[in-house]
């Protein structure tokens, strides 16, 4: 049972870590993103999927 809780705590955390870190662009368009962050602004939304 602890190992559930574990696995439960560490869900929480890293939800909690990807909304801080998304919520800067989260109601941006592309274009926004692009203009703000740079042409690889872009990038750092889909890097993350293309390696799993």
């Amino acid at each position: 049972m602890k190992r559930k809780k574990e696995y439960f705590q560490g869900c929480l955390i890293g939800g909690a870590i990807g909304d801080a870190l998304g919520w800067p662009v989260e109601f941006m368009r592309n274009a926004e993103i692009r203009r703000k962050y740079g042409p690889n602004g872009e990038d750092l939304e889909t890097r993350g999927y293309q390696h799993f």
